[in-house]
């Protein structure tokens, strides 16, 4: 082969291996362009802040996390300091030692608070590393930093937290442990080990200082011995995780012996334990208890003087009320005399309410009061309630309406006596303080729950009298309190009816709102709630005005150690065909009951030799004697039960009207023969009219009085003066147009009556009109 052969040869060898060089060479700038590429998105897209700086610390480039941060963009901090983020608060030191590391060829790691370019703040975490040129010399600086200004913030905050929590801890009047238990192989609990304390704890379990006592064992400081099962008791809350409270007494190290009050709470690995020394509160209870059982004493001794005072009072009230009462009716053809005793009536009977009223307060502060419930009709006690009280009404113009639902119940379980108690005290005062307009009473917002046969129902007073201010009304229930501004000449009164009332609403299962305005009236609302609905009513009505009974003949026995208060009672009946005999004492009535044949015994209870419960009791368990009523009456408030040997008991003083209407319940009687002869001649002449009257005409005027028979319950039910007059008025106009004498004759006595105010004569004329219809339709 020639030279030129070889030359050419040797050349594009060289040139393929050029060209193989060139194309590894393209590979490896395409590599390194990838890479790049993948470095400079990395960079860009960090959410981290990157910095690259010459050798002196001089910004070269920055990325858009950076310029996110701190607000500097690109153009503005290249061949700048990084001294433009630095604030006061990093100390010289740390950036001395940041310098001498990265000049030492090493990474530094740290952390600023750096400002922005708008002047705030912010905490970054700081990596610096050097970068090496190919000669081994330090070409740049490049800086990754985090922000970790929420860190701070959270760090910041637990340190705060931590030292809020150490600081009530420690300032904390309860002495507080943290306890780690131990375990053995078996994962058994064996030991509990103080891991902190405060100082409340190191002062109760006689130690020097928090350190003495932390990683001391609880048995070393409460051996097993003294420690009255606690250490069993920590146990099950680690093993329950259920917390445990309580009080024990006990002598904590070389304390003396004080009472605490112990918690423990479940931890992770452990227990927290609260222990406050209750000694002092422990010692106030006992001295509550001293004084509750001390105040108890003197109310008792309280409660016991007013009813002593009440007997003493009650007797001679007796005797003043009873001859009063007889001697009224005595000389009841001398008007001048009959005001006298009226007045002697009245006053007594207003002293026997402040003495009623004063007893009830002593029972209630005192827990006695007690409740009998009756099936109680709401409806007539309303109306006996007005009849009561419509003389006052009237005489002031007053109007007084009562409104009851016609679906309301007939009758309601409730203790019929405490009820009129508060309403009297209610409707009493609406009038008492309502000069002009009205009052008006009314049942609300009854609703009955069918499944127990329960109903929720108020009784509502309202009136337009005078007012209360808002300041008042909680004074007005406080006992012997009234309205600062009450005009107590004009009003008078003691402050006790309402408190009274509001105590006795609370008992019935009930309370009272009140809703006032000064000049614009009150209207006073008792709440009732589970009431039970009674199907019959167990009061017997009696409207008969005494003077109107006949008793047929029987002998009485008055038992009582006073001879004038038998000689009350003699004078009350003598005027009735009842044989009167006297005894002063139990003994002396067990012997009349040997000598007479005696259909009726009123007794007293408390007398000389033997009590009358005695003498009751004795004659209750003779079989012969068995059957006869006997009366109890006593000047005493403490009975509240009836004695199984009384069928009755009354108290003193006892008022004709009261004594007849008990009679009634056990001796026989009839009307008199005046009023047997109204009613007779009342049906004779109907009959009469019926024979000279047509069929046609008669069964006419018979249906038009039918059309009255819903007006005649409505005044029957309520009995309303001007009401009754219209009512009157009607059956005249029809009386006329029939031309039924005997009618028109009825329809006057009950406009004269209504005149009158007679609410026993309008009793009975109202209770005439059915049979009056009944005759006419024979």
């Amino acid at each position: 082969m020639s030279s030129s052969e070889n030359i050419e040869e040797l050349l594009h060898n060289k040139i393929e291996e050029l060209e193989a060089e060139n194309k590894e060479l393209k590979r490896s700038q395409a590599f390194l362009e990838r890479e790049l590429q993948k470095f400079s998105t990395l960079v860009v897209q960090s959410p981290v802040s990157i910095s690259i700086t010459d050798k002196y610390g001089n910004i070269e480039y920055v990325n858009p996390q950076f310029t996110k941060l701190t607000g500097y963009q690109l153009e503005e901090v290249v061949g700048k300091n990084h001294r433009i983020l630095k604030t006061n608060h990093t100390p010289k030191e740390t950036y001395k030692e940041l310098w001498e590391t990265i000049l030492s060829g090493k990474t530094w790691q740290g952390e600023f608070l750096n400002k922005r370019e708008d002047g705030t703040t912010f905490w970054e975490s700081a990596t610096i590393s050097p970068i090496i040129s190919n000669n081994g010399e330090i070409a740049h600086f490049l800086a990754v930093k985090i922000n970790i200004t929420e860190q701070k913030k959270v760090q910041q905050a637990l340190k705060e937290s931590e030292k809020r929590f150490k600081t009530a801890i420690e300032s904390n009047l309860d002495a507080i442990y943290l306890l780690k238990y131990l375990q053995n192989d078996n994962n058994e609990i064996i030991d509990f080990i103080i891991e902190e304390l405060n100082g409340n704890a190191v002062l109760e379990i006689g130690m020097s200082s928090q350190k003495e006592a932390i990683g001391k064992s609880i048995l070393e400081i409460f051996p097993m011995e003294n420690n009255q099962g606690f250490f069993e008791q920590y146990k099950i809350v680690c093993e329950t995780g259920m917390p445990l409270e309580g009080e024990f007494q006990a002598a904590i190290t070389n304390q003396t012996v004080g009472w605490y009050y112990h918690q423990v709470v479940p931890m992770d690995d452990g227990i927290a334990i609260f222990n406050r020394n209750i000694s002092g509160r422990k010692q106030i209870e006992q001295e509550l208890v001293t004084a509750k059982e001390e105040a108890e004493r003197a109310n008792l001794v309280k409660s016991e003087f007013i009813a002593n005072i009440s007997h003493e009072i009650r007797t001679p009230m007796n005797v003043i009320l009873g001859f009063s009462e007889i001697l009224k009716d005595k000389l009841s053809h001398k008007p001048e005399y009959t005001d006298y005793f009226e007045g002697i009536l009245n006053s007594g009977k207003n002293l026997l309410n402040l003495i009623n009223d004063i007893l009830d307060l002593s029972k209630i502060e005192a827990g006695r009061l007690q409740i009998r419930e009756s099936a109680t009709n709401i409806k007539s006690l309303l109306t006996e309630i007005k009849q009561v009280f419509f003389m006052n009404a009237n005489q002031k113009s007053i109007e007084f309406p009562i409104e009851i639902p016609h679906d309301f119940p007939e009758c309601v379980l409730i203790d019929e006596a405490r009820l009129r108690q508060i309403l009297f005290n209610l409707i009493g005062n609406a009038i008492k303080f309502t000069d002009r307009g009205y009052v008006k009473v009314s049942i609300e917002h009854w609703q009955l729950e069918p499944e127990s046969g329960r109903i929720n129902f108020d009784v509502c007073v309202k009136d337009s009298g005078i007012g209360i201010e808002d300041k008042e009304i909680a004074l007005i229930f406080e006992p012997f309190r009234q309205r600062e501004s009450q005009n107590i000449k004009k009003y008078g009164g003691t402050g006790l009816g309402l408190s009274i009332s509001k105590r006795l609403a609370e008992a019935l299962n009930g309370s009272i709102e009140v809703k006032s305005t000064l000049g614009n009236g009150s209207e006073f609302t008792v709440h009732f709630k589970n009431i039970s609905v009674q199907q019959t009513e167990t009061k017997e009505d009696i409207s008969l005005s005494y003077n109107e009974i006949e008793f047929e003949n029987a002998t009485i026995l008055i038992v009582d150690d006073i001879q004038s208060n038998r000689n009350i009672f003699k004078a009350y009946l003598h005027k009735y065909n009842l044989e009167i005999l006297e005894a002063s004492n139990g003994i002396e009535a067990l012997e009349m009951f040997e000598q007479h044949q005696l259909d009726l015994i009123i007794m007293d209870i408390y007398m000389p030799q033997m009590n009358g419960d005695e003498a009751a009791k004795k004659l209750k368990e003779n079989p012969k004697y068995k059957s006869i009523p006997i009366i109890a009456q006593t000047v005493s408030s403490k009975i509240e039960i009836m004695p199984q040997c009384f069928d009755t008991i009354m108290q003193k003083p006892v008022s004709k009207k009261d004594l007849i209407n008990i009679l009634m319940k056990h001796l026989p009687y009839s009307l008199k023969s005046q009023n047997k002869a109204e009613h007779n001649s009342l049906l004779n002449n109907l009959n009469q009219f019926k024979t000279n009257i047509s069929k046609e005409i008669l069964w006419e005027s018979v249906e038009r009085l039918k059309t009255l028979l819903p007006a005649h319950k409505q005044v029957e039910t309520f009995i309303s003066m001007p009401e009754i007059r219209g009512f009157a008025s009607e059956v005249g106009d029809i009386a006329r147009k029939y031309k039924i004498a005997p009618l028109t004759d009825y329809s006057q006595q009950l406009k004269t009556a209504s005149k009158n105010y007679d609410i026993r004569k309008i009793v009975n004329l109202l209770k005439e009109f059915p049979v009056i219809i009944e005759v006419l339709s024979e």
